[in-house]
C-alpha cells in the first residue's frame, strides 16, 4: 500500500529542500484550522493528517528530526496512534495539545505518559528549548545522537568553566 502524505507535507519538504531551517512541526489531526497559534513563524511548518486519511496510510516521515506538536479534533485512539507514528519515524520530541494546555509526551511501551506541562501556549517556545539543550546536555532520546557530540561537549566545557570561576 503507497502512504498518502499528510497536507502541507510537500511544502515542508520544498522549505526543507531549499535549505530553510524547520526544528518545529505542528500535526493537526482531523482539523484543518488546528494549530495556527505559530503561523508565520521561522523554523515552524503544519501539516495536517484530513480525516479521510487513517493514521496508518498517512506517510510520516516528515517527522524525522522534528519535535513535533499534536493537536486537532481526532478522538484519543487517533491522537495516540498519530503520537506513536510521529516517534515511530524519529521525531525528536512529540508535544500534544490538552484542553489544559501543552504536555511533552514520552512512551513507556504502548502507554503514553506527560513529562512536562500544562504549559500555555505562549509558554512552550521556551519549554521546547530548555527541553532541546537539558536533551543535548543528558544525551535522551533524539539528542543522543552522534550528530550533537561537538555541541554537548561544548555545552560541558562551558559549564566547567562557568563553574571554575
Amino acid at each position: 500500500m503507497a502512504l498518502r502524505p499528510l497536507a502541507h507535507g510537500k511544502a515542508l519538504a520544498a522549505r526543507i529542500a531549499a535549505g530553510e531551517r524547520v526544528g518545529l512541526l505542528v500535526v493537526a489531526l482531523h482539523d484543518w484550522e488546528a494549530g495556527r497559534w505559530f503561523d508565520g513563524r521561522p523554523e515552524v511548518a503544519r501539516v495536517v493528517l484530513p480525516a479521510d486519511l487513517p493514521v496508518e496510510a498517512a506517510s510520516w516521515a516528515c517527522c524525522l528530526a522534528l519535535d513535533c506538536v499534536v493537536c486537532g479534533s481526532a478522538d484519543d485512539a487517533t491522537f495516540y496512534a498519530a503520537c506513536a507514528a510521529i516517534a515511530d519515524h524519529g521525531a525528536a520530541s512529540v508535544w500534544g495539545e490538552f484542553s489544559d494546555g501543552f504536555r511533552r509526551l514520552d512512551r513507556a511501551g504502548r502507554c503514553w505518559y506527560a513529562d512536562e506541562g500544562p504549559l500555555p501556549a505562549n509558554k512552550l517556545g521556551a519549554a521546547l528549548r530548555d527541553y532541546r539543550t537539558a536533551a543535548t546536555m543528558t544525551g535522551q532520546g533524539f539528542y543522543r545522537s552522534r550528530i550533537f557530540d561537538g555541541i554537548r561537549d561544548a555545552m560541558r566545557r562551558e559549564l566547567s568553566e562557568a563553574l571554575a570561576e
